[in-house]
Parts: C-alpha cells; structure tokens; sequence
C-alpha cells in the first residue's frame, strides 16, 4: 500500500502529466490558428482554458481530501528538491508555521464559540485548551524558534 506521502507525490505528478498536455494542446491550436488554419476559434481557445482551469479545481480538491493524510506533505513535500526546499524555507514554511496556526485556530474558536464557552455549552474544541497546554505549546514554540534561527544562520553562513 502506498504511503501518504507517496499518494501526495503520484497526484502532484499527475496534475503535472495532465498541465503539460493541456498546455501542448493549447500550443497546437495556437500554432494552427498562426498557420492561417480556419478550425481554431476563439471558442475553442475558451474550451481548451476552461478546461485547463476546471484540470486546476480538480487538483485543488484532490489535495484537500489529501491534506486530511498528512498536511505537512504539502506545506514542504519530501521529493522537493534542495533547492525547492530551501525557497520554501526562505519563504516562512517553516515548523513553527504550525504552532502559529494552533494559535490561530485556538483564538478563533474562543472568538467564534465566545458566547457558548461562558455559558460552559462548549466542551472538546482549541478553544479550550488548559493553560499548562498552552504553556507546552508556547515552550515547543520557543524551541522550535531558537532552532529555526540556528539553521537560517547556518544557511546565511
């Protein structure tokens, strides 16, 4: 059986299979409309864009079933190259972007359930994380910002 992390892969390099031969489509139509062909029209232009659009909106959906195996796949993919790896750091995907989102998700529930919360209605969400949780977090948060900060000046260096 394939891992999660191979499922996530095979449908990026699907999307990819599927992108290039859409795009070669749309190369030849084009080519043909340049030859002076008289079968190309706007409309088939229009078909073949909106083809490759719905092609993207698949691919997106696809990845949010898929974001529920394993969600940091596709924040930092494992079969990204160096290079990828490393543009994706420069750009703040980083482990601590998680921490930063339980924040988030934490403050939003609070603000969204804040009524249910004072009247004690609400039992079993982020918004209710006890406070030595939330001080594990905010320790893991410390950690992993300290050692985010060894490895970019490591990467400066």
């Amino acid at each position: 059986m394939a891992s999660d992390d191979q499922i996530l892969q095979r449908c990026f390099h699907e999307w990819m299979a599927i992108q290039e031969q859409e795009l070669n489509q749309l190369l030849q139509a084009l080519n043909q409309n340049g030859n002076g062909g008289d079968d190309l029209t706007e409309t088939t232009c229009a078909q073949l864009t909106e083809k490759s659009i719905n092609s993207f909106q698949e691919y997106i959906d696809k990845r949010a079933q898929l974001s529920r195996l394993d969600i940091s796949g596709l924040f930092s993919p494992s079969w990204n190259t160096a290079l990828e790896k490393s543009l994706l750091w420069v750009a703040g995907c980083r482990p601590s972007i998680y921490i930063r989102l339980t924040y988030a998700l934490c403050g939003s529930q609070v603000e969204f359930q804040l009524s249910e919360i004072i009247q004690g209605l609400v039992r079993g969400n982020l918004g209710q994380i006890s406070a030595a949780q939330l001080r594990m977090i905010n320790d893991l948060h410390m950690k992993t910002i300290k050692e985010e900060e060894k490895l970019s000046n490591k990467l400066a260096g």
